[in-house]
């Protein structure tokens, strides 16, 4: 080995080094691996590595991440989620309908604040009761919905076999 292929292992190791103490998975990281594979494809062709040589793959895998990146982010803005089947909208906003009009006022409220993902902590906070007693009263109002709907299909089915 010579003195130039073990200052380059030395690189190596040292890039390796700041890789290992990176704890996530950020543009910095994926830059030391691109410098990483710079220094190893150079030695596999009998070349020097030098620190600007390292600097220099940094940068550019930088460059190119954040490119990436913006690149994709731009895409994500340009193709918006498709919209819903109409057909759906409507069967859901009857469901939400009916639903409503079995459930008391602030059940109501209760299950719309859940729904849009308020904490159950911070909801108990400001109706003065525990989490626990608000999920208990959540997971009654559901039991209560879905025995209301058995119910409902059950006598339609049973006047659907009389006709």
């Amino acid at each position: 080995m010579t003195t130039s292929d073990h200052e380059s292992w030395m690189e190596y190791a040292r890039i390796q080094e700041k890789l290992l103490a990176s704890n996530n998975l950020d543009r910095r990281a994926i830059a030391l691996e691109g410098a990483l594979d710079t220094i190893i494809e150079r030695i596999g062709r009998n070349l020097p590595v030098d620190q600007s040589d390292v600097e220099r793959s940094v940068s550019t895998v930088r460059r190119r991440e954040r490119y990436r990146e913006a690149r994709q982010s731009l895409l994500s803005n340009l193709n918006p989620k498709p919209l819903p089947d109409p057909e759906r909208v409507a069967c859901a906003s009857d469901e939400l309908r009916t639903i409503r009009l079995q459930v008391t006022r602030d059940d109501w409220l209760l299950l719309k604040c859940v729904a849009q993902g308020h904490p159950y902590a911070t909801l108990a906070a400001s109706l003065g009761t525990s989490p626990g007693a608000l999920r208990l009263r959540v997971k009654r109002i559901r039991d209560r919905l879905v025995l209301t709907r058995l119910q409902a299909n059950s006598s339609r089915h049973a006047s659907d076999e009389a006709a």
